[in-house]
C-alpha cells in the first residue's frame, strides 16, 4: 500500500443552529436550579447533557462564556458532594481492628 492511495475523511461537523437547550442565561439559570439535586447521579447526568447540546450550538465566544458560568454552581455542588462521600467512606469504622497495616489498600 503506498501512503499516496491513503484517503482520509472527516465526520461532518454537527454545529445546530437552533439550540435544542436555553441559550438565556436566566431561563439557564432556572433550569439548573430545578434539577434534582437530591438524586445528584440524574442532576449529573441532566447537566452534562445541557453542556453537550452547548457544545454543539453556534455562538460567539463571549455568549459562550457567559453561558458556560451558570453550569459553575452546579458542578461545585457535584464536586462537594462526592469530596463529602470521599470523607464519609474515609472516615467509616473499620469492621475488624487492623492488625496487619501492609494489608491496607491505598487510594
Amino acid at each position: 500500500m503506498n501512503l499516496t492511495d491513503l484517503e482520509l475523511s472527516l465526520p461532518d461537523k454537527q454545529t445546530i443552529k437552533e439550540s435544542l437547550v436555553s441559550t438565556s442565561i436566566t431561563k439557564l439559570t432556572q433550569e439548573l436550579e430545578q434539577l434534582p439535586y437530591g438524586n445528584m447521579p440524574e442532576a449529573l447526568d441532566q447537566v452534562t447533557s445541557k453542556l453537550a447540546l452547548l457544545n454543539r450550538t453556534q455562538m460567539g465566544p463571549n455568549s459562550r462564556f457567559e453561558i458556560l458560568e451558570c453550569f459553575l454552581q452546579p458542578f461545585q455542588m457535584f464536586f462537594e458532594h462526592v469530596t463529602a462521600m470521599k470523607t464519609e467512606n474515609i472516615l467509616k469504622p473499620l469492621k475488624k481492628p487492623v492488625t496487619n497495616f501492609l494489608a491496607l489498600p491505598m487510594n
